[in-house]
């Protein structure tokens, strides 16, 4: 499986640079190991190093009652030794925390086609000439720049939270044999595209059960990460009504109620009103009332 290499570089880090040694006792009976915790030793380490030559085991003890200290036995070294404190602690991880827990393995930049398989519909999203999504099924529609940001900001920043199916079992308790919604992510080739299979809510946990097509562990993604995930047409398309920048406006026509309202940019930051008189605008009220126009969402 593949590991955390965060994790694991620390873990490497404190191996080699907690190891500042101060002899305790040299020749120790054999008997009295267990008063250091290395008759049976909390942990054992073995390295192998380039080349093949292997290493160990490295005997980790008991904490001394010197703060800040554990006893530690070197291979081949039959001396008990005072070592930081840092390098048990270090260490001391459990297989969650060495895992990889990365949701996507793929470069945004890299990918070419997003293809969402959901209840409602199939939906297809691809880059175009000029490198911008765009949704190419089950229609041509343009796609909203926010909510891509928001999933792919999502997938990068979200772990696995949980591991609970290693091997090859029954997928119908997570709503996988049959899941609810497929994401496949693709940098243009078949070979190397990723697809995420989301199924059911997890029993007791704030996320959902989800799994790779062609790998049999089943795990857990967070809730907020669910949230954010596009789920239909309407998730990805734009919903902007309209799309401009306040400083492009030169004029703004208002109908209402038989009454036409015309305002006019005279320079950067003045308005005048042109109907149903002519009066002077207020550049402020003006320009929220753009803010506001542009919030407009279908």
């Amino acid at each position: 499986d593949r590991g955390d290499q965060f994790t694991l570089d620390n873990m490497a880090a404190n191996l080699v640079n907690s190891i500042s040694l101060r002899t305790l006792l040299e020749n120790p009976d054999e008997n009295k190991l267990p008063e250091y915790g290395l008759g049976v030793p909390y942990t054992q380490v073995y390295v192998k190093l380039k080349g093949g030559r292997e290493e160990g085991p490295l005997l980790i003890g008991d904490m001394s009652p010197f703060e800040g200290y554990v006893y530690i036995r070197r291979p081949g070294d039959n001396t008990i030794y005072l070592a930081n404190a840092l390098l048990r602690k270090g260490l001391d991880k459990p297989l969650y925390d060495i895992r990889d827990k990365t949701i996507l393995h793929i470069d945004e930049k890299s990918l070419r086609e997003i293809e969402l398989a959901a209840p409602a519909a199939l939906v297809k999203v691809a880059r175009d000439d000029k490198g911008q999504w765009r949704i190419t099924q089950p229609r041509e529609a343009e796609v909203d720049g926010d909510a891509m940001t928001e999933m792919f900001t999502a997938l990068k920043d979200s772990k696995i939270r949980k591991f609970v199916q290693e091997e090859p079992g029954p997928l119908e308790p997570y709503g996988l044999a049959r899941p609810h919604y497929r994401f496949t992510f693709s940098p243009g080739k078949a070979s190397s595209a990723t697809t995420l299979l989301l199924g059911n809510p997890a029993q007791g946990e704030e996320g959902i059960y989800a799994k790779y097509q062609d790998a049999p562990k089943v795990f857990v993604l967070a809730k907020d990460l669910w949230d954010k995930m596009p789920k239909s047409l309407f998730d990805f398309r734009k919903k902007h009504v309209m799309t401009f920048s306040n400083d492009q406006i030169r004029k703004i026509e208002v109908e209402r109620g038989g009454m036409k309202l015309v305002t006019e940019r005279e320079k950067q930051d003045e308005w005048r009103i042109t109907s149903p008189r002519e009066v002077k605008g207020g550049h402020y009220e003006i320009d929220g009332y753009l803010y506001s126009l542009k919030d407009v969402k279908a």
